[in-house]
């Protein structure tokens, strides 16, 4: 068979054309392979853009709440400084208080033993003028205990003197601690309340025990002289 030079070209043209149509498919493969992948990446741009959104709120949101934090625990540290203040110098009173109260209950316990000594004396030299004085001994020995009784119970006036005032002082105290809370307590916490009001009420208990035994010793001295009020 013989090919004419037109058919070669013809032929040469028709593979051309088909390796033309090949590359155009590949290209057009690799393009949509492309395009899918570009959409893919869309895709995934979006989705990080939008959890970039919800992280960059999440922060705006945590920011806010760390600064609110902050400034209460600012508030906190403050108040803590102030309460612990406060309780080191209640506590400096209380010891003082206690220190007081205890020279206070030392001298009322030896007033007392004095008191006791003096009223066993007299009811001995009583006896003793009875069994053993001479009328005219006994008459003088009967003025000087008279006088020493009388001596005694102006003791006794004096310890119940001493008993009302402490009642009274203790009055004071009760209604200065209300006018306290009701005005200066005011815009405090309530745990520094129940802090304040426990050591008021410890001073307070000091402060009641020292009347109940200065009311003690009084009744005592006064069940054994008869004083009436």
């Amino acid at each position: 068979m013989t090919f004419s030079c037109g058919d070669f070209r013809l032929e040469a043209l028709d593979n051309t054309l088909n390796e033309l149509q090949n590359e155009k498919k590949f290209l057009q493969t690799s393009l949509d392979q492309y395009k899918n992948k570009r959409l893919h990446l869309e895709q995934i741009l979006e989705s990080v853009n939008s959890k970039h959104t919800q992280i960059s709120d999440l922060h705006r949101k945590l920011s806010v709440t760390l600064q609110v934090g902050y400034h209460k625990v600012a508030q906190t540290q403050s108040q803590i400084l102030s309460l612990e203040d406060h309780i080191e110098k209640q506590r400096d009173n209380i010891k003082n208080t206690l220190k007081i109260f205890e020279e206070q209950k030392t001298n009322h316990l030896n007033n007392t033993k004095e008191l006791e000594k003096q009223l066993s004396d007299i009811a001995q030299k009583l006896r003793n003028a009875k069994a053993f004085y001479t009328e005219s001994n006994l008459s003088n020995e009967t003025n000087l205990i008279l006088k020493k009784q009388k001596e005694t119970e102006e003791k006794i006036l004096t310890t119940k003197a001493d008993v009302e005032a402490k009642k009274d002082k203790q009055l004071q105290r009760q209604q200065y601690f209300e006018e306290f809370k009701s005005n200066f307590m005011e815009g405090f916490t309530e745990s520094f309340k129940q802090i304040v009001w426990k050591i008021f009420q410890l001073e307070n208990e000091i402060y009641n025990e020292e009347y109940l035994v200065l009311k003690e010793q009084f009744e005592i001295l006064k069940d054994r002289t008869n004083l009436t009020d």
